[in-house]
């Protein structure tokens, strides 16, 4: 039973990964122009680089392959994003409502965090591509 929960658990927070890689994809400009606005160099580079840790990192968290090495990009993926991006239109928001707004994403990647921590720690499980024994 419990291959089988953290398989689900690792379906579930892969696909937050994935999700937003593609919508990113999809809105490329916006999500550019966002970056610009805070201002960052060359955001369509950091654009392109949220994309492939945010989609491979995914991919490679759902498919159990690599899932330490792809739990640690992805921890530090979110924990970048947390403080320079949610923290800068946190501290730029013009009242409550935004100010709550980018509170929810915080604390939504906090949560991430600690669900990466525990594949970082403990590898992938029993399905996966790559099965790695878990750390003593």
């Amino acid at each position: 039973m419990n291959a089988h929960l953290s398989w689900i658990s690792r379906l579930l927070l892969s696909f937050i990964f994935i999700l937003s890689g593609l919508f990113k994809i999809v809105g490329f400009a916006n999500t550019s122009g966002l970056l610009a606005h805070l201002g960052w160099p060359a955001p369509g580079l950091w654009v392109t680089l949220a994309i492939l840790i945010e989609v491979l990192g995914g991919l490679a968290l759902l498919l159990g392959f690599r899932v330490r090495l792809a739990s640690l990009a992805l921890i530090v993926f979110v924990i970048a994003a947390t403080v320079f991006v949610h923290g800068a239109f946190l501290s730029a928001a013009a009242d409550q409502a935004a100010k709550q707004d980018q509170i929810a994403h915080i604390l939504k990647n906090i949560a991430l965090v600690g669900g990466l921590l525990k594949y970082y720690l403990d590898g992938a499980g029993r399905y996966a591509i790559d099965r790695e024994p878990a750390v003593a």
